[in-house]
């Protein structure tokens, strides 16, 4: 298990490249003209998800 400090480095991490990739992944992307009506429910962010990917490793 990784020490607190160190999964918060890792999870800043994982959150910076998370926003970079969403922001560059949205220039290329093909935008959908339908009004959106669905209602997600709320989910974990890609960052936290991967931190617990990461965490699971060692």
């Amino acid at each position: 298990m990784f020490p607190k400090s160190k999964v918060t480095e890792i999870y800043c991490m994982a959150d910076d490249f998370c926003k970079e990739f969403t922001f560059q992944q949205e220039k290329y992307i093909i935008k959908d003209k339908r009004p959106k009506h669905r209602n997600k429910p709320n989910r974990m962010s890609d960052a936290e998800i991967m931190v617990e990917g990461v965490s699971k490793l060692k």
